[in-house]
């Protein structure tokens, strides 16, 4: 697992650019035609960087990737057994408050739990994820969920262990509200559906505006969030390809 996350890691923009400067760099102390392939690669490195950086592309298609589920509104919930928050990460030691621990797409999450929790009582409430499904159910009681409500996956360490733990919880005909990123959710999805279990998806935590049209000039410069929308993108298609290739997201009969 850590090295398909270190080959995804190396597939980034980012370090692909900074591959390709510090090979320009180096070919650039050559003579004849390796300095001429020391300026090219310099060249397509701050051209990668410059379109990466930009919101043009990057906000686009991170925007795309967010809206493949329309957004789970109070007059569309249905009745259901099961809301399910997948965990996205913590930071920080216990001595912080649990809202303060969650990293942001964590804290989006399980904030969109609650609320669906509260709006249907009759639910039970499942965290999940290593180390985020507890602080995310410690959130969850202080905002006002009885414990008894909730389930805590805290094994899984990634999206399709949590699909399979989940699996272990419900039974054919339950109704299921996921909840997760926006930009998660098509993988989460075909995860789940991949073991025969049919969500209602109720993404979070949006990030791109996906508006053409930008109010202020200094919006259309490179910005490090930018770069991040992107990562996002290329992250969430490697980890789609790579569960195809591993049969994850095939119906299973």
């Amino acid at each position: 697992m850590q090295i398909t996350k270190f080959v995804g890691g190396v597939l980034m923009p980012l370090p692909i650019v900074l591959v390709c400067m510090v090979l320009g760099l180096m070919l650039m102390t050559r003579e004849g035609k390796r300095r001429r392939a020391g300026v090219t690669l310099l060249v397509i490195a701050l051209f990668i960087l410059s379109v990466v950086s930009a919101p043009v592309i990057s906000e686009r298609v991170l925007y795309n990737l967010e809206n493949t589920y329309p957004l789970l509104s109070d007059d569309m919930l249905p009745g259901a057994d099961w809301i399910v928050v997948l965990g996205g990460g913590v930071r920080f030691g216990p001595d912080r408050p649990p809202s303060t621990r969650l990293k942001e797409g964590s804290l989006y999450r399980i904030m969109e739990g609650v609320r669906l929790a509260h709006k249907l009582p009759e639910a039970r409430l499942v965290v999940s994820g290593f180390e985020t499904a507890g602080v995310m159910a410690e959130l969850a009681r202080n905002l006002g969920i009885c414990g008894e409500r909730i389930v805590v996956n805290d094994r899984p360490l990634n999206t399709y262990q949590e699909v399979l733990e989940v699996s272990k919880l419900v039974e054919e005909g339950d109704t299921i509200i996921l909840v997760t990123s926006a930009s998660h959710m098509r993988r989460a999805v075909a995860l789940f559906e991949g073991q025969g279990i049919y969500v209602i998806p109720a993404p979070t935590g949006h990030l791109a505006e996906g508006s053409v049209h930008k109010p202020y000039l200094v919006e259309y410069l490179p910005r490090a969030d930018n770069i991040d929308f992107l990562e996002t993108v290329v992250r969430e298609r490697l980890g789609l390809a790579w569960a195809y290739l591993n049969g994850w997201t095939r119906k299973r009969k």
